[in-house]
């Protein structure tokens, strides 16, 4: 499967998660100047505009901030964010030209970059050579209660120490 069916894939899941879920009435929203859209109103069209977040009352579109990293030689240990955060989406490509060289995008909760080997990252995406796309996060995002960090490494294993090459690996992560 190439990046853009999973894109796809992921725009769908989205949207029926939004419908399956009642996330979505038709007609009973409307998005203000201010960048929130707030309930009561009929007859109006509705624009989702992912990320959000609803309180309960109102939807409120966040925008995100984006890091980009292309790997050095090395497992590219980096903090993305020193405090808590939320990451909406992640997308990551490996040009590595062998199919079967799978690289490994590791999540970590932590403010500082992480001890490669040592910390324990919190989520594991494997990378196809020639291969990735766009990285499936649940509509919400995911929290991060310590900082957001990562580190790109050749093996799955929590306590792998593996370097990528150089210009191997390119990772862009959306958080707030």
């Amino acid at each position: 499967m190439n990046w853009k069916d999973q894109a796809k894939g992921a725009l769908f899941a989205i949207f029926l998660l939004v419908i399956l879920t009642g996330a979505y009435a038709p007609g009973s929203y409307v998005q203000s100047d201010s960048g929130s859209i707030t309930g009561g109103q009929t007859n109006v069209a509705v624009v989702l505009n992912l990320p959000s977040s609803f309180d309960g009352a109102n939807w409120t579109r966040a925008g995100c901030t984006n890091s980009k990293l292309i790997s050095a030689t090395s497992t590219n240990a980096t903090s993305i964010k020193a405090s808590a955060g939320v990451v909406y989406g992640i997308y990551a490509v490996n040009s590595n030209s062998t199919v079967t060289n799978f690289r490994y995008v590791k999540l970590y909760n932590k403010a500082s970059a992480p001890t490669v080997g040592s910390d324990t990252p919190t989520n594991v995406y494997s990378l196809p050579g020639t291969g990735g796309g766009v990285i499936a996060i649940p509509p919400t995002g995911m929290a991060f209660t310590t900082g957001i960090a990562l580190a790109i490494t050749t093996g799955a294993p929590d306590n792998d120490t593996g370097s990528v090459a150089a210009n191997e690996i390119v990772v862009n992560v959306c958080y707030k």
